[in-house]
């Protein structure tokens, strides 16, 4: 489960939040200048990637694919260094 929620209150509306033991949206952030539009772009093209990444792993995982396992988590390690440590 993702921990950074888009709060739309209106005292906040654009502010993101964060468990930084989960997720850092400080490396994002410092990626986007701390631009919080493009930082809210990244972060819901990262959760959309994320989600199709976890549907491949479990499908890799019924068929006992571990190439296919190895490659996805290759492949996913990029994306996560930009939401973490």
């Amino acid at each position: 489960m993702l921990a950074f929620q888009h709060n739309t209150n209106a005292a906040a509306k654009s502010e993101l939040k964060g468990n930084p033991d989960i997720i850092d949206l400080s490396v994002m952030a410092e990626m986007t200048g701390n631009d919080r539009k493009k930082l809210g772009e990244r972060a819901r093209k990262f959760v959309a990637a994320l989600h199709k990444d976890m549907e491949d792993i479990e499908a890799a995982l019924a068929r006992k694919d571990l190439s296919a396992l190895g490659a996805l988590g290759h492949r996913s390690k990029t994306p996560a260094r930009t939401v973490g440590r």
